[in-house]
């Protein structure tokens, strides 16, 4: 290999776009290819290709799919090229394994022009220099001190594979390698770190594997899988910062950590839309298949927790109008569908008003607004609302309708067992008839003890008259029923 004196039009290689003969650059080399500190680039039609690999200037190639235990050594950049394959079938996800032991050690990966620095630790989550400069190391491992104030540029050996136990002297040695501020992240000691290469395309096979040992000595391992489709997972759409339970239906990838045999992602995997592993999820949370939320930041997952259910809101319906005196409001037809966060059918005080089923709106009114258990039903109640839409006053609309109530008892069945005559004798008003009583029909009159009462339409009692059940909550129905045999059937 020869060397010349050539000049760029940056003081960066990896970012200049042509080659030329002369310090001013008015004239453009020869086309060919060209290479300074180990990276290489063809110059065609006067412009600058992507990096590649020389193969023909490097140590043959290492076979994906094994792992890889290079000899120690001292302070040098190291260099292993591997090659992933050339068929149509060598397509999918490339993952690198890198255990830098307990030493500092700086790795990148180049592949068909692109740099690579991210890793994924099982223990630290996602590692990658901050630099923002694209042919940076990451810096792994245990900080021990030894690594210099950065930046720091100086000269390091330069080893091109290795034999017999021993590193190949590479060309040219020694080589200017910037440390920038930012590449000291460290982390993942001792452990196989994930890096994930996305191959879509059978060509080019070729991967570059770049480690820099900044300290005094070196040792590390490596095991470069051969390309696959990433194994997938189901998952809903991006929730943002949500933990609400959701519904799983998008096909997503992830990358597992060395000898991992997890199905489903797992905290500090990478995880990806596509099963090549080229674009990340985006930021946010997803609901996976079994309910849980895994939470993504910059393509790896940082938690996982179970999702929640969603709150559910109560409908009732609202007059159109409101009006200065609440008894104004009583018997209006009410046909305004709204919701509210209460427990009982129709809202109490404190209770929120929602204009949708979801929660995110809430709804105001001025003055007082009737209301009903159901669409077009005539409101027996009217009430106010804040400005934010929390129930200030509930007003009970006068009863036009009665009918007879038995005494309280716990448990509904005492009515059915045929042991006992409980006597149907006392008149309350309610909002409803007899006949018309179901859930939200209210008991006006002093409050009843909790519970259950059987109701007819006139005075009698359980042994000869005609008689429901209904289950009472601070004098509102929460359900009806009737003796089925010595049990309780609802209605």
């Amino acid at each position: 290999m020869s060397v010349l004196n050539k000049f760029i039009n940056s003081s960066v290689f990896l970012t200049a776009t042509s080659v030329y003969d002369d310090i001013n650059l008015t004239t453009l080399a020869a086309d060919g290819y060209y290479q300074f500190n180990g990276e290489y680039r063809q110059q065609l039609s006067g412009i600058l290709g992507p990096l590649i690999l020389c193969e023909e200037c490097t140590a043959p190639p290492i076979p994906c799919g094994s792992g890889v235990n290079p000899p120690s050594g001292g302070q040098g950049l190291y260099n292993l090229d591997f090659v992933a394959g050339e068929s149509a079938a060598d397509v999918g996800a490339v993952l690198i394994h890198f255990n830098p032991a307990s030493v500092p050690d700086g790795i990148r990966v180049l592949y068909d022009g692109v740099y690579y620095n991210a890793l994924s630790s099982p223990t630290d989550g996602r590692i990658q220099s901050t630099s923002g400069i694209a042919n940076s190391f990451t810096l792994v491992g245990v900080d021990n001190n030894c690594v210099p104030t950065l930046p720091n540029t100086r000269e390091y050996n330069y080893f091109d594979g290795f034999s017999n136990n021993t590193w190949n002297p590479g060309t040219p040695s020694p080589q200017n390698i910037t440390l920038n501020v930012g590449d000291d992240q460290y982390g993942g000691s001792s452990e196989y770190n994930t890096l994930v290469i996305p191959k879509p395309n059978a060509l080019p096979s070729n991967i570059k594997v770049e480690v820099l040992g900044p300290c005094g000595s070196t040792a590390w391992a490596i095991i470069v899988e051969c390309p696959d489709a990433l194994p997938s997972f189901t998952s809903s759409s991006n929730q943002s910062t949500s933990t609400d339970c959701a519904t799983a239906d998008q096909t997503h990838y992830f990358a597992n950590n060395y000898n991992a045999t997890n199905t489903i992602p797992v905290v500090n995997n990478w995880v990806f839309s596509d099963s090549n592993g080229t674009n990340v999820l985006s930021n946010g949370n997803y609901v996976m298949s079994d309910n849980n939320v895994i939470t993504v930041t910059s393509g790896v997952i940082d938690s996982i927790v179970a999702c929640t259910s969603a709150p559910t809101y109560n409908s009732f319906y609202l007059t159109t109008s409101s009006y200065l005196d609440a008894n104004d409001a009583c018997n209006i037809n009410s046909t305004v569908l709204l919701y509210h966060n209460g427990s009982s059918i129709l809202p109490i005080v404190g209770d929120t008003i929602f204009q949708n089923n979801s929660g995110s709106t809430t709804a105001t009114w001025s003055n007082y607004k009737g209301m009903f258990k159901t669409s077009n039903g005539s409101s027996t109640k009217s009430l106010t609302v804040n400005g934010s839409g929390v129930v200030q006053i509930v007003n009970d609309c006068a009863s036009t309708e009665t009918f007879y109530i038995s005494q309280m008892r716990s448990d509904c069945s005492d009515f059915c067992d045929g042991s006992n005559n409980y006597a149907i004798s006392l008149s309350k008003d309610s909002s409803d008839s007899y006949s018309a009583v179901a859930p939200g029909t209210t008991i006006s009159g002093p409050t009843l003890i909790d519970g259950y009462y059987a109701y007819a339409e006139t005075s009698t009692d359980t042994a000869s008259g005609t008689f429901r059940l209904m289950n009472l909550v601070s004098n509102e129905v929460v359900d009806v029923s009737q003796c089925s045999g010595s049990t309780c059937s609802p209605l």
